[in-house]
């Protein structure tokens, strides 16, 4: 077996996954100093199984996780692989490699792994027990590992040569036993104390089987009589069901007769009822026929009186018509007067109209001949006035030119002006922001200081602020861990005291006086355990003394525990043992017991050891008046030896020599588990709780410092980092506003550049303008004298002539427009007249038809009214006829009614006869369901009590109903005087033996397993006494012929510190170097130091080769000539053995087969170079 490689990733300053081939022979690993080469030793032990992390190099587990580096972040976890070559199977498993995986991440989370599945740390350590690779085995040798070999304890030295020795295994495997040794030890105590509690409990139990037994035969008793009760009652039901059911018969037979006659009264009724509606129906009939002759004579006399009014209606209309004819005709003579007159009016208008009409013509032709001789006129004028206007025009359009000349001047000088005053403001506001611009960039320098400042502050708060909550968490784990352990402090407490106020481990009885107190007022003191104070010293010693006793009641008086004692027998609660103080007197010590209490190793006489009140002293003294309390059990049986065993000891640890010479001891219960085991236990912890409860406090206290500062840094940070925000704001908006500045500035200048052309600009304008001025004032003077045109008389005598003309046909026009307006008005009465008569025509006509219609419908009303006369005498006769069959059909109906009434009697009479009947069955009935409900009952009583009818019948007993009730109190006096009883005691009884009877096999098969585990761990013993023995003599003789080697000469051996018990005892080496004396392992120097591991090592190594072994820089105290030597002694071992060496020596590297040099190329980060020495070395 050997090692093929070692895969690291997150492990200390292995970030990436890094695997490390290892091949046969010697292997060192080469690197600068604080590379990472120790990592990988640290790996290797780490991986297999190594739980103190110190001999890691850390202070905590997450020191093994690599922590990040300036570049990289910090890793989650860790995680080690160590594959094993298993080709010859030295390991039980069925592969060829065997590969072994640890995982450790930051919340804690870890886990082991065998061939990449999840096992135990403890099977690591089976798996490898016998290789040399065990816990304590010299195969890995780390920096600190050779102080730790030579200063080791003689005890924890032996431990690596059991791991050498190859009996770890079976260490572990005695421990285990033992455990279960231990385990099986307790479990008897637990078991003889649930037989104990048992046997108590039998003889109550026993008591109430015997009463069960009894109770049980009066119960059969009882049953057979309660049976034969319900049998007697079963017959007299049964006699009075057959009697009623008779006479239930009878009475249906009769109830059948009356229903017969029933049922004929209902045919003839039913034949009446049919007959009496047919009566009804012609009634109804009838009466309808007589309402409906009578409904129509109603009808009839209302439509003759409609046609009556109607045809008076008629008669006025008649007249109506006569009259409209009159005023129609009058109407008709005065439209024909009112057209001759029309006539001539209109013909006098056609006139007027033709002549004013020729008068408008006329003037018309005047206008035209005057306008044409006008046009002339004006003609002639307007070429005169053409030339005067246009030197008028031209003089204008000189003066307005000069006038927007001199305009034009003057704006021009103001916007001079203007732009002087301009360019002055903007040279005044370059000089006020150029310094206003300088002051703006010495603030944003002093900002950008300020902010460096805050932002180096800020980094350093920060930092401490992150230090401090660290403190802080550190500081709520703890308190955490406080309150976690206060907490499991308070629930023991709890418990505790719950099991002392619930008196655990007392019996029942003792409970349930304690628990019923009150009923017995002062009498009862309380148990005896209560009333004594143990100091903690004597606590098992006083347990032993007292023994059952401590559970026992004091009383005041006999009388008040014989009063408690018949309440405990009343009830069948258990019995109990009492202490009255009035009974309980001391005897007088002897002189040997004062004697033997001053004897050495006798602490006193217990009475006097222990303390309670005056009340109680005698009680106590006549207990443990004569018992000793001894330190030891040899002190014990010495004294009691020295007494002729006349004297009761009890030593400190429970055991017990009795008076008489007989001995108790062993084990004891948990100290907690006892009674005043669990008082002091409760003492202890309430001291715990008091101290737990301080340091919590003060842990509270120093964590809401620790938060005050915290939040206190936290509050600096954040105000630091505001300010440095604001500030980087302010910063900001400085230096846009500088650039503001700047673009403002360079705008103002070019401004003034601006102003100053246009300065330039107006003043060239203003010497144009007055050149022009001049210019144009010579124009003006040339046109002074213009010549003046005189007025047109002739076209104005002309124009006169024509608005005479022209006033005149507008009165022509006027004159016309009335006279055409009265044509038309003409016109319109013209044709209204026509209208008025075509209207009239029409209204003639419908004159003349309506007296026709009116006429025509006089006639028909006459007609119809004849008519009506004749049929409403018709249907008169009609209803006087239906009138009187309605009378005569309902004096038959009353004569029919009469008939039917005394049916309906005779049938009333029968109905009550039958309903009698029904009533006297109903009763009958009634009876029988009751009496069958009885039957039921008793039958349901029967069932209840788990019999049938012919079960009763054959259990039953002689007698009457009376003698049988007699008995039944007799019975019931019995049970009564045997009080409260449990029905299953028999059972209960039965059952305890049998649980007392599980548990004795329970005891015999814990003897048989304690005795089974006993031999196995001293042959485990033997055994291992054995292979150790043979294994330290030949390391012995190796390590003595090795050291002769190492130092040329001196001598060297190991010794056993307890030889006839080996494996408990330890290992030391005695040295004595060439030319010195002898001196302890401390004062040799670190050379001597180290080649005395190595040559241990190699002892080792001889005896049993481990599959491989590391060594980390064994050979760094060591000159050349020693670790050439060193290193050819390891290189006569690696054919047997796999060597991976850590080392700075070029020696030692001479003799590698591998070289594995470690490196940080990335700060902080280590990786591998592999360099094979066969592949340059020839």
């Amino acid at each position: 077996m050997k090692l093929l490689r070692l895969t690291l990733q997150g492990f200390k300053s292995f970030a990436d996954k890094t695997t490390i081939e290892f091949a046969d022979g010697m292997t060192v690993i080469v690197g600068p100093n604080g590379c990472g080469k120790s990592n990988i030793s640290d790996a290797v032990r780490w991986v297999l199984g190594e739980q103190n992390v110190r001999n890691l190099r850390g202070q905590k587990a997450e020191d093994i996780i690599f922590s990040g580096s300036e570049s990289r972040q910090a890793k989650n976890g860790a995680e080690v692989t160590l594959v094993l070559d298993n080709s010859a199977h030295e390991l039980p498993l069925d592969t060829t490699e065997v590969s072994i995986t640890r995982r450790l991440l930051r919340n804690g989370d870890s886990d082991f792994k065998i061939n990449k599945r999840s096992c135990r740390l403890k099977d690591i350590q089976e798996l490898l027990a016998n290789t040399g690779l065990g816990r304590g085995s010299l195969a890995i040798i780390g920096q600190n590992r050779v102080d730790q070999v030579l200063t080791a304890r003689p005890d924890e030295r032996r431990l690596i040569f059991e791991d050498v020795a190859g009996i770890s295994l079976y260490r572990m495997r005695k421990n285990e036993g033992l455990r279960k040794l231990e385990k099986t030890a307790e479990n008897m105590d637990r078991v003889q104390d649930m037989v104990a509690l048992l046997d108590e409990q039998l003889v109550p139990l026993k008591e109430g089987a015997e009463k069960a037994k009894v109770y049980k035969e009066l119960m059969k008793k009882k049953r057979a009589l309660s049976a034969s009760m319900t049998v007697l009652k079963l017959t007299s039901i049964g006699r009075m069901l057959s009697r009623y059911e008779t006479e239930y018969r009878n009475l249906e037979e009769e109830d059948v007769k009356w229903e017969t006659a029933l049922s004929s009264f209902a045919a003839e009724r039913e034949k009446l009822e049919k007959q009496a509606l047919d009566f009804q129906e012609n009634l109804r009939n009838l009466g309808q026929k007589t309402a409906e002759a009578q409904q129509k004579m109603e009808e009839l006399r209302g439509d003759f009186r409609v046609k009556e009014e109607s045809l008076h209606h008629g008669e006025e209309k008649k007249g109506e018509l006569a009259a409209a004819e009159e005023d129609q005709k009058e109407a008709e003579e005065e439209l024909a007067e009112e057209i001759r007159s029309g006539e001539e009016e209109y013909q006098s208008f056609v006139n007027d109209f033709r002549q004013w009409n020729e008068k408008k013509e006329k003037a018309e032709e005047e206008k035209k001949t005057l306008e044409e001789a006008l046009a002339i006129s004006e003609a002639a004028y307007a070429e005169k006035l053409k030339v005067n206007r246009q030197k008028i025009s031209e003089k204008q359009r000189l003066e307005q030119e000069l006038s927007h000349v001199e305009e034009e001047m003057r704006r021009l000088g103001e916007e001079r002006a203007e732009a002087l005053s301009s360019l002055a403001e903007k040279k005044k506001q370059l000089e006020e922001l150029e310094k206003e611009l300088a002051a703006q960039v010495k603030e944003e320098k002093e900002s950008a200081l300020r902010l460096q400042e805050l932002e180096e502050q800020g980094k350093k708060d920060s930092l401490l602020l992150k230090q401090e909550e660290d403190r802080r968490f550190a500081l709520m784990n703890e308190k955490g861990k406080r309150e976690s352990a206060l907490s499991a402090i308070r629930s023991r407490k709890n418990y505790l005291e719950r099991a002392e106020k619930e008196y655990a481990d007392f019996s029942m009885a003792v409970k349930n006086i304690m628990a019923h107190r009150e009923l017995f007022g002062n009498a009862i003191h309380g148990p005896l355990g209560e009333l004594i104070e143990v100091p903690e010293k004597y606590t098992a010693a006083a347990e032993v003394a007292l023994g059952s006793r401590i559970s026992c009641i004091v009383t005041d008086t006999t009388e008040a525990a014989g009063k408690i004692i018949g309440w405990l027998k009343e009830r069948r609660l258990g019995r109990a043992t009492f202490f009255p103080l009035e009974s309980m007197k001391p005897s007088s010590y002897g002189g040997q017991e004062r004697e033997a209490a001053g004897e050495r190793g006798i602490c006193g006489i217990a009475s006097e050891l222990l303390t309670c009140d005056g009340i109680y002293r005698d009680l106590l003294t006549s207990l443990l008046g004569r018992t000793l309390i001894a330190e030891t059990l040899d002190d014990a049986r010495r004294v009691a030896k020295k007494y002729r065993y006349r004297l009761r000891i009890v030593t400190l640890d429970g055991q017990l020599v009795n008076a008489g010479g007989s001995m108790t001891g062993g084990s004891m219960k948990k100290t907690e588990n006892t009674f005043f085991g669990r008082k002091q236990e409760i003492r202890r912890l309430e001291k715990e709780e008091t101290e737990g409860g301080k340091t919590l406090e003060a842990c509270k206290k120093q964590l809401e410092e620790q938060g005050h500062t915290c939040d206190s840094l936290a509050r600096k940070v954040m105000e630091e980092r505001e300010e440095w925000q604001s500030l980087k704001v302010s910063l900001a908006s400085l230096i846009a506003r500088r650039e503001g500045m700047e673009k403002t500035l360079a705008d103002q200048k070019k401004a003034a550049g601006e102003e100053e052309e246009l300065k330039g600009k107006r003043e060239k304008e203003l010497a144009e303008g007055g050149e022009r001025k001049v210019r144009i004032s010579e124009d003006i003077e040339k046109l002074a004298d213009i010549p003046e045109v005189l007025e047109d008389e002739e076209s104005g005598r002309l124009k006169k002539k024509l608005d005479e003309k022209n006033e005149e046909i507008l009165a022509i026009h006027v004159s016309l427009t009335k006279a055409r307006e009265s044509l038309s008005f003409g016109d319109r009465m013209k044709e209204d007249r026509e209208r008025a008569l075509k209207e009239q025509k029409a209204d003639r006509e419908k004159l003349e038809e309506d007296k026709k219609e009116n006429e025509r419908l006089l006639r028909t009303l006459q007609v119809e009214m004849e008519k009506l006369k004749e049929d409403f005498q018709k249907a008169e006769a009609l209803w006087q006829d239906c009138r009187q069959n309605q009378s005569r059909l309902q004096d038959d109906s009353d004569t029919f009614a009469m008939e039917q009434k005394k049916l309906e009697e005779s049938w009333r009479k029968t109905q009550e006869a039958s309903s009698k009947v029904k009533r006297d069955m109903a009763e009958r009935q009634g009876r029988i369901d009751n009496f069958k409900a009885q039957e039921e009952e008793e039958m349901r009583h029967l069932a209840e009590n788990h019999m049938t009818r012919a079960e009763a019948e054959a259990i039953r007993l002689p007698g009457s109903m009376q003698d049988m009730r007699r008995e039944e109190e007799k019975l019931s006096g019995k049970l009564s005087e045997l009080g409260s009883v449990n029905p299953n005691g028999e059972e209960d009884y039965q059952k305890q033996l049998d649980k007392r009877k599980f548990y004795e096999e329970q005891i015999e098969d814990l003897t048989k397993a304690r005795n089974g585990l006993e031999t196995v761990i001293r042959d485990i013993d033997k055994t291992m006494t054995e292979q150790f023995g043979e294994a330290f003599k030949q390391i012995n003789q190796e390590f003595g012929r090795i050291m002769q080697l190492m130092f040329q000469g001196g001598k060297a051996r190991l010794e056993l510190t307890d030889e006839a018990h080996p494996l408990e005892g330890g290992v030391e080496m005695y040295l004595q170097l060439p030319g010195k004396k002898r001196q302890p392992l401390t004062l040799m120097s670190g050379g001597e130091r180290a080649l005395t591991v190595i040559a241990l090592l190699i002892s080792f190594m001889a005896y049993r080769p481990a599959p491989f072994c590391f060594v980390d820089e064994i050979d760094a105290a060591l000159d050349d000539a020693n670790v050439e030597r060193y290193s050819r002694m390891i290189a006569d071992y690696k054919k047997k053995t796999q060597f991976i060496v850590i080392s700075h020596r070029k020696k030692t590297m001479e003799f590698a087969d591998t070289l594995q040099g470690v490196t940080m190329a990335e700060k902080g980060v280590s990786s591998l170079i592999t360099v094979k020495m066969k592949d340059y070395v020839e």
